[in-house]
């Protein structure tokens, strides 16, 4: 059994891995175990999202996967995405996880080359990765063009994209310096109010077309093409053990 632990900055982040790993990983062969972090760094604590006994049940089940997603309840400049994976590294390897992603935002900070260089964790007996949303994983939600005829037949894509600036068909959505605000405005013409609040999160999450994410979106999209990529390899890792 793979173990693969997944550091998300927030809550709409966690929706949103869960629901990728649903689409990707085969029912009944993986198993998501969804924490969050609270407390000062170096004194965090771990709560469990959701009861295990379903996990602890079945000890004796051939999970091929067993993922960890864990909140962060990081935001803006104080993410504490990378200090988390790293206070939790012991606990981890002894855990025997062979491989931990980290998912952040850019915004509202605007050096991404530097904050990409800040992030690089080296020298550790896990395999670390840490994704920049770019700007923010909204703008991955943007991208997503067939999600809003799902919502609603009129949310157009012509409505979409003069709202967003660019045709989000064909052009980055990483250009935008600030996706969740523009994402608001393109919902509140069908009278949603996007707050980032959980229920929020999971109605885009569900509405969204993985394939096309997978397919598609992640060619015009750098840091979605790198999260797939992470996820990709934890795929192909087992298919030739």
């Amino acid at each position: 059994m793979k173990k693969v632990a997944i550091f998300v900055e927030g809550q709409t982040e966690q929706i949103f891995v869960l629901k990728l790993l649903s689409q990707i990983f085969t029912i009944g062969k993986y198993y998501t175990d969804i924490q969050s972090l609270t407390g000062k760094t170096g004194f965090r604590r771990i709560q469990a999202v959701k009861d295990n006994e379903a996990y602890f049940s079945n000890k004796n089940k051939e999970w091929d996967y067993y993922f960890r997603v864990i909140d962060c309840h990081g935001g803006n400049e104080e993410s504490t995405v990378k200090s988390d994976i790293l206070e939790q590294l012991p606990r981890l390897t002894a855990e025997y996880f062979c491989s931990i992603i980290g998912i952040r935002d850019i915004y509202p900070l605007t050096d991404a080359v530097r904050l990409q260089r800040n992030m690089v964790v080296t020298d550790c007996p896990i395999p670390v990765s840490i994704i920049l949303a770019v700007n923010e994983v909204e703008a991955w939600f943007l991208a997503e063009d067939n999600h809003y005829a799902h919502l609603s037949p009129e949310l157009t894509i012509e409505k979409v994209n003069k709202i967003a600036g660019i045709d989000v068909r064909y052009e980055t959505t990483e250009a935008i310096p600030w996706p969740s605000d523009i994402l608001r405005q393109i919902y509140r013409l069908i009278g949603i109010n996007y707050t980032k609040k959980a229920w929020q999160a999971q109605v885009t999450s569900d509405a969204l077309d993985y394939e096309n994410l997978y397919l598609s979106v992640r060619n015009r999209n750098n840091s979605l093409n790198n999260l797939l990529e992470c996820i990709d390899g934890v795929f192909e890792e087992s298919k030739y053990e």
